[in-house]
């Protein structure tokens, strides 16, 4: 086999409302790489770095990104159903379903959220197999990177990873997978491009405005060589608010002045990829809050409208129209960052350092001239330095490929789940690792309900690789089997204490088993006893997990007597 001597990192930006990809590619012993944003997509013919994430099923087969308007109905927003713990109807607008000929946030026929996805991003995989062709070698190796939005639990990010598997990323197009935050990879691509600025000490929050989402969190510079190494200080936080809001509130506008006149003449042109949409678009990357009327070019079956010019057949907007359009999300962002600062300044002063240095802004809607000016405001008024870094809408996918071919040392993050291990007969031993005597260890399992033994904890921050090593008791019978089946528990509760006595209480998942095998352990070498007519040894149980919250693991390994008995990987919830 050819040795790999060169390495190549596909991150894959999955949005709600538009995907991104881009690529690094790094040659074995170098360390120079250029990150390369997709900018030509099937069904496009204007470069742009943004494919819709849209679907359609015509006939029974699947249409993807701008292919899939052509067909009714497109289904848009179905990454949220991945996140089922979220009422759908919090998404839902019928106004706009009707408007954009979209329906939004709700299954196909026959199709589950992760097979809606996976279909997506199965039509991705078949493009980039075409379009990374002539790149790949029999000599590279292939590294997936995803992320997901902060506000999601730990089902959501499963699922997907289940939506991955299934699109055959990483099997039919062979590679490694990994998965990571957004706001991290927005973080990951500010250091990059700022990266001078900072210094070791400095703290700074970053905000990801995105198509639907707002993301957040606060970082400090722990150390800059020889590795970049970062602590987050704050909880990462989100919301349901991005840029598609502008979008909605304009429409919503529309309709009110025009209603049906407006609705046919939008179907007319093409709906959400009519050249009306695009010069709105060209206004969002415009308007800079000055009072000027701006005009959108829109045939319109109307005869009297302040609002609309009927000689040059164009639709007036006013300085307030376009204030009302952008104050959501400005709104809400500004929120979000505020909530940021002022936990992060809190934090910071708590440990001794000093309070946030930059306001880091990234996502799409960064590209707005009129909300850099309000976020300047507001980073003025709070005393902190605004950053926006050029092409702020391709810092998430950008930063995961980044992320891909030079990490960044996390020294300590936010544990998302409590996990804990349960079996009626394993117990910890004393504080000091010193065994009970096995006559009163029986006695203990009769007159004491078993309880679960927590693992990490929800909202704790741990080291990268946080290694948990305790022992513990485990007895065993001779009349029963010889394989002992631990239960890995998870709770998204941060002091899950009110149900240590709770085996299998509703709101427990149970994500994974250890299966400690004793048939392999020399059972004489252990305390024995005889009660009541039962044969019994106490075998003293090592168990080592291993926490990487980076890469979303928690790998459980035990020994006896310092032979492997058990093992199982979990994955977990990831910042």
């Amino acid at each position: 086999m050819a040795p790999r001597t060169s390495k190549m990192v596909v991150a894959i930006d999955f949005g709600m409302t538009f995907t991104s990809v881009a690529s690094a590619h790094l040659e074995v012993g170098q360390d120079t790489f250029t990150v390369k944003t997709i900018h030509s997509w099937p069904g496009l013919t204007t470069p742009t770095s943004r494919l819709p994430s849209v679907l359609s099923y015509p006939e029974g087969d699947y249409r993807w990104g701008s292919l899939a308007y052509a067909f009714k109905p497109t289904y848009a927003w179905f990454k949220q159903l991945l996140d089922r713990q979220t009422p759908y109807n919090e998404f839902r607008d019928a106004n706009f379903e009707r408007v954009t000929n979209q329906t939004l946030v709700e299954p196909a026929p026959g199709k589950e959220p992760e097979q809606m996805v996976a279909d997506f991003l199965r039509g991705v995989r078949l493009f980039l197999m075409d379009y990374l062709s002539l790149l790949l070698t029999p000599a590279t190796t292939l590294h997936f990177w995803f992320s997901t939005p902060v506000v999601w639990g730990d089902a959501a990010r499963m699922a997907m990873r289940e939506a991955v598997h299934l699109s055959g990323i990483g099997s039919d197009f062979p590679g490694s997978v990994d998965f990571t935050s957004e706001s991290e990879s927005a973080a990951r691509y500010i250091l990059e491009r700022e990266g001078d600025r900072f210094k070791t000490g400095d703290v700074f929050c970053i905000c990801d405005v995105g198509g639907y989402t707002i993301d957040s969190a606060s970082y400090r510079v722990f150390s800059r060589e020889p590795v970049l190494r970062l602590t987050q200080l704050t909880e990462s936080r989100g919301m349901s608010c991005g840029a598609m809001t502008v979008e909605m509130r304009f429409l919503d506008l529309m309709m009110d002045r025009f209603d049906k006149a407006f609705e046919k003449a939008f179907h007319r042109e093409g709906a959400m990829t009519s050249s009306f949409m695009n010069k709105f678009a060209d206004l969002k990357e415009k308007y800079n809050g000055t009072g000027l009327e701006w005009r959108l070019k829109l045939e319109l079956d109307v005869i009297h409208s302040r609002f609309y010019d009927t000689r040059t057949s164009e639709v007036l907007l006013t300085p307030d129209d376009l204030v009302l359009i952008f104050q959501a999300v400005i709104d809400n962002s500004i929120h979000l960052m505020g909530a940021q600062l002022n936990e992060a300044d809190r934090e910071s002063y708590r440990h001794g350092g000093c309070g946030v240095k930059y306001l880091c802004v990234t996502g799409g809607f960064a590209n707005s001239p009129y909300a850099k000016i309000r976020y300047d405001e507001f980073a003025k008024e709070r005393d902190v330095e605004l950053i926006i870094p050029d092409h702020p809408a391709i810092a998430t996918a950008s930063g995961l490929a980044l992320l891909g071919v030079h990490n960044v040392a996390y020294i300590k993050k936010e544990c998302a789940r409590t996990y804990g291990l349960y079996h009626p007969d394993l117990m910890l031993t004393t504080g000091d690792n010193v065994e009970r005597p096995i006559i009163r260890r029986i006695d203990m399992m009769q007159r004491t309900p078993p309880k679960i033994t927590w693992l990490f904890y929800k909202d704790v921050s741990y080291e990268e690789n946080f290694l948990y090593s305790r022992r513990f008791e485990l007895l065993h019978a001779v009349d029963t089997i010889m394989i002992k089946t631990v239960t890995v528990y998870a709770i998204d509760k941060s002091d899950p204490e009110d149900k240590r006595n709770m085996i299998h209480p509703d709101d427990l998942e149970r994500p994974a088993h250890v299966d400690i095998n004793l048939s392999h352990i020399q059972l004489d070498h252990h305390p024995r006893v005889v009660r009541n007519g039962r044969t019994w040894y106490q075998v003293l149980i090592d168990v080592n997990a291993i926490l990487c919250l980076k890469k979303g693991e928690l790998n459980i390994e035990v020994s006896a007597n310092g032979t492997i008995c058990g093992h199982c990987h979990v994955l977990t919830a990831w910042g």
